[in-house]
């Protein structure tokens, strides 16, 4: 990717549950908003995670409300459902309340739920799925599916305990 291309980050919300006007009884379409945090390449690889963090941040914040909602819902309703550009779009997909860990098929509970794998479908390593997880102490957490070029692993685990390092009102647990 060239240093001045844009980069697109989308968070899907799910608004089902959560603006005025509800949704109708009987509903069962998407109630997806898409936030996009957008910013050119070079500025993510030159600044620390913490930058980018703050643009997802400000991007969700954005669609808290519900006249976003209903904008978002006029605006499909007047100019058609837009496409969804792929180059430099990057998706991570909150699964972790979803729940997966309490189904049981009648051989006992499940040991995961959630996607098998990340980087597979239309656009191989463009979605990262967040699942929930709990340890063999019964310690729930989450889990980041990343697919990354193997190149790009050490730097990424770099920049990660990096961030993780410096943030002291956290106490985590990570392997890496």
């Amino acid at each position: 990717m060239k240093p001045n291309s844009v980069t697109r980050f989308l968070i899907p919300v799910d608004t089902r549950f959560q603006y005025k006007p509800s949704l109708p009884k009987g509903y069962y379409g998407s109630a997806l908003l898409f936030p996009c945090a957008i910013s050119k390449a070079d500025e993510l690889v030159g600044k620390p995670i913490r930058y980018a963090v703050n643009l997802i941040s400000e991007a969700k914040r954005g669609v808290m409300g519900d006249e976003n909602r209903t904008s978002v819902i006029d605006f499909i309703e007047v100019n058609g459902r837009p496409g969804f550009y792929i180059d430099g779009t990057y998706v991570v997909s909150d699964m972790s309340r979803l729940r997966f860990d309490n189904i049981d098929f009648g051989s006992g509970p499940a040991l995961f739920g959630g996607v098998a794998r990340a980087g597979t479908g239309p656009a191989p390593g463009m979605l990262t799925p967040l699942v929930g997880y709990k340890d063999e102490e019964g310690v729930e957490g989450v889990l980041a599916l990343v697919s990354l070029p193997l190149e790009s692993v050490d730097r990424f685990r770099m920049e990660v305990r990096n961030e993780i390092d410096s943030t002291t009102w956290l106490k985590p647990r990570s392997a890496l």
